[in-house]
């Protein structure tokens, strides 16, 4: 008999049903949705698609998927149900996937391989198939407008430019195209600069020290390379001689620095930064011989500010990323000389990273859109989106050489988990990893009665909602949207139902989940973008944060449909996981420091703590006996425990720094949370780009 097929980047498309399986891109698809696969699961639909109607093995499917990996007996049973999720399948009356006692798996529907149509011979009819084509793909293009088309460019080569420990990141490749400039954690928890030229081995280190350097720039000579520092007295932009040497501060800066690029006539530097108290995080230029600092952008308010600037070759652009109302990233283009930003790509997931293709007519850059993030090109006149076919996963940070046909970027090895730490004073138990998987998971809620968790997770490709039970075992996916972004799972008082914010074309909007029934179903509001935050306390409404254009509102929405009314004045934000029976409505005001509360609904909007108390608390959850707070230290988070009513606050375990998602489990034994214990990334080199 015929092995398995062993890999799946060689397989040609198939058609499998009314479904498109294409192994190399790794998606399926109808004419109405599309559908990204991690790699294994596409490995496993493949093997059963190489021999229809056959029984194959477990012991086989195993030993060619998972290889020598033991005990994934359960991770091929839960594969199985979740691809029968997607193709809309029963195990009880299968029409793909069956199931035989004792043996195996079968495929059930037809495969058929996809037919190729002879090239054409000559030249006018070559014009005309291109023709035919291009108009394919542009009505293709407007079926799929939440999912943008492949790249028709064939797959590209990439080769390790760094292979070194720890992580390496921010790329920036120097005009020239011989030499790149990057940031490196040596495992120390801060960051260096380092140059390594092309063919050799070992870098060169310009930065040393328990400074954090990040996001480097070239001067447009090569000869200096600008970047941001972070030490314990501050922020600030520097610059380094490209050969090593002192380095010199140019400019302070406050809260954070969020990439920077250099003018290509040598004049400005264009960092991310916050300019005025007030305004949200935007495009500010330093003029490098004065030290004057003047505002590129202008974000509106609301939104989440302006980063990742980028200038034009011809220096008359900048590009950058604005975090939009939805929480969603949208890429923009500036004219450097004044007016209005136009959007060029929007709705399609976080962006990671951008630059400019020689010539100004395309922008590279990463987006998380499939699931896990990937490069991309925008047409700078049309803006047409396509994806750059380039093997690897979670790619990021490009950039590209202004003197050459050359792309370097990062590839990331992340992957977040799912911890437990018992409660109590701190350090009395060690936190254990609880749900796991060779993806990230992550926002784990315990739902009221304690008996199922309900996360996210990429591990079939975009992130779904998932839940399992208490201890971690028996997961499975509740959604299989190809068109939703997927956030934050809210539990209902009953433990029914699940409430989560989703974004479908750059709209952010309420969803409910039914955990018995499995049915989807959309809670709309008519003024804008929607994020749930958490639920009433008799769990006939949802508590929804509504933007208003410039400011935010808290809503709430019936479950029903029946009413919506305000219950706060404009300006004002939920916390998430507000609503807990006993502790009130918590929020942050626009205009006034600190943490509010209302004790109830309709009751009266209070000061809580003032801003001081929460000015170093990076997380705040509202539960029933108190806030749930993580506060920074210097290597950790501190996590506590702040009583509803006043009163000193409690301490109750500490988890590494880099740690997100605080929740913690009704009878409040335990606290759950996220975390990526390894993150190791390397700079990859393509040759020959174009």
């Amino acid at each position: 008999m015929k092995p398995l097929p062993s890999q799946i980047t060689m397989i040609r498309p198939f058609r499998l049903g009314p479904w498109t399986v294409n192994p190399p891109l790794h998606r399926i698809l109808t004419s109405r949705r599309t559908v990204p696969l991690e790699p294994r699961l596409m490995h496993l639909l493949v093997c059963l698609a190489s021999r229809p109607g056959q029984v194959v093995s477990r012991t086989a499917l195993l030993k060619t998927v998972w290889g020598e990996d033991a005990g994934r007996e359960k991770a091929l049973t839960d594969s199985i149900s979740y691809l029968r999720k997607i193709l809309g399948d029963s195990a009880d009356a299968p029409r793909y996937i069956e199931t035989i006692r004792q043996g195996g798996y079968r495929l059930l529907a037809s495969v058929e391989p996809l037919e190729e149509k002879p090239r054409p011979s000559r030249r006018p009819l070559l014009i005309g198939g291109l023709l035919v084509v291009t108009l394919a793909l542009a009505g293709w293009a407007a079926l799929r407008h939440r999912v943008p088309p492949p790249s028709p460019t064939p797959r590209l080569r990439a080769q390790p430019f760094t292979t070194y420990p720890g992580r390496e990141s921010d790329p920036a490749l120097s005009p020239d195209g011989t030499q790149v400039v990057f940031s490196r954690d040596e495992g120390r928890g801060d960051r260096d600069l380092f140059l390594k030229q092309m063919n050799t081995e070992s870098p060169l280190r310009l930065t040393e020290g328990p400074a954090d350097d990040t996001h480097p720039a070239w001067s447009p000579d090569g000869s200096t390379v600008a970047f941001a520092r972070r030490t314990t007295g501050g922020l600030g932009i520097y610059m380094v001689p490209a050969i090593g040497g002192p380095c010199r501060r140019l400019a302070q800066a406050q809260h954070g620095i969020f990439g920077l690029d250099w003018s290509p006539d040598g004049r400005w530097i264009a960092f991310s930064a916050c300019g005025t108290r007030g305004v949200p995080i935007q495009i500010l230029r330093l003029e490098v011989d004065s030290g004057r600092i003047e505002p590129l952008s202008h974000p509106p308010l609301g939104t989440g500010g302006d980063y990742l600037p980028a200038f034009s070759a011809d220096g008359h652009r900048v590009a950058f990323v604005r975090l939009d109302r939805a929480r969603q990233h949208d890429l923009l283009v500036l004219p450097v000389a004044g007016g209005d930003a136009r959007r060029l790509v929007s709705g399609r997931g976080w962006i990671a990273g951008l630059d400019w293709h020689p010539g100004d007519r395309q922008i590279v850059f990463s987006t998380s859109v499939t699931g896990q993030y990937s490069l991309w090109r925008v047409a700078t006149e049309t803006g047409e989106v396509t994806q750059i076919d380039i093997p690897g996963a979670d790619l990021m940070c490009p950039t590209l050489s202004r003197a050459g046909e050359r792309l370097v970027y990062e590839a990331v090895a992340i992957d977040h988990d799912i911890w437990r730490a018992p409660l109590g004073s701190p350090g009395a138990s060690s936190p254990v990893r609880w749900i796991a998987s060779t993806r990230s998971d992550y926002g784990a809620q315990v739902s009221p009665a304690g008996d199922r968790i309900a996360f996210i997770s990429t591990r079939g490709g975009a992130p779904q909602l998932w839940v399992c039970d208490p201890d971690g075992a028996d997961p499975r996916a509740l959604t299989a949207f190809a068109d939703l972004r997927i956030g934050q799972p809210y539990w209902d008082p009953q433990g029914r139902r699940v409430a989560y914010t989703a974004i479908r074309a750059g709209r952010a909007g309420a969803y409910i989940t039914d955990t018995t029934t499995g049915r989807h179903r959309p809670l709309d509001h008519p003024s804008g973008h929607v994020h749930v935050v958490g639920w009433s306390p008799d769990g006939e409404a949802l508590l929804v944060n509504v933007d208003l254009g410039e400011r935010w509102q808290a809503w709430l929405l019936a479950v029903d449909g029946s009413a919506r009314r305000a219950v706060s004045p404009p300006g004002c934000r939920m916390l998430s996981g507000t609503g807990q029976e006993g502790g009130g409505l918590y929020f942050l005001r626009a205009d006034t420091p600190g943490l509010w509360r209302k004790t109830s609904i309709d009751g009266e909007l209070a000061c809580a703590l003032a801003g001081e108390v929460i000015a170093h608390w990076a997380e705040i959850i509202p539960t029933r006996e108190g806030l749930l707070f993580a506060r920074e230290e210097a290597d950790h988070l501190a996590v506590g425990l702040h009583p509803h009513e006043g009163g000193p606050a409690r301490e109750l375990a500490t988890i590494p720094r880099t740690s997100s998602g605080l929740a913690i489990s009704p009878d409040g034994a335990a606290l759950f949370y996220q975390y990526a214990q390894r993150v190791e990334s390397d700079l990859l080199l393509v040759e020959g780009f174009r």
